[in-house]
């Protein structure tokens, strides 16, 4: 059996936790060009629709205060985030080419072969037991 609360969690009682349901809407371009300040938004005019990163949804902008003219791309990636996923990538990258490069100079007699063994034991290199 499992007892199911009507009410909210204790520690969600006293609202440590609210600033999480607060969504961050404001431009933080380093120079924002809305005639309203960095908290200005336009639902009729694109080009002070703010945006939020695509990533962390913790940086806003606005697509006229990145230099769009217009609307702004649909997937906006904020300078932290994209200075983050470059790093992995870049480090993704980097890991690829060493088992590449292991893989190209290990012996062909080394390297593990296709198919079924031809011994006897219970477990595979798979990890799988066989009966």
């Amino acid at each position: 059996r499992v007892a199911i609360t009507a009410g909210d969690a204790v520690w969600e009682k006293d609202g440590y936790y609210d600033d999480l349901y607060v969504e961050h809407w404001r431009c933080d371009v380093p120079i924002c060009l809305h005639p309203e300040g960095r908290k200005g938004d336009s639902r009729k005019n694109d080009q002070w629709d703010l945006m939020k990163c695509k990533t962390c949804g913790q940086a806003g902008a606005h697509p006229f205060c990145l230099g769009f003219e217009k609307r702004g791309p649909k997937d906006w990636c904020c300078a932290t985030c994209v200075t983050i996923e470059a790093k992995y990538e870049k480090e993704r990258q980097e890991e690829e080419k060493k088992r590449a490069e292991t893989a190209a100079s290990t012996p062909k007699s080394d390297q593990e072969t296709p198919g079924p063994s031809n011994h006897n034991s219970a477990s595979t290199s798979s990890g799988y037991y066989s009966r």
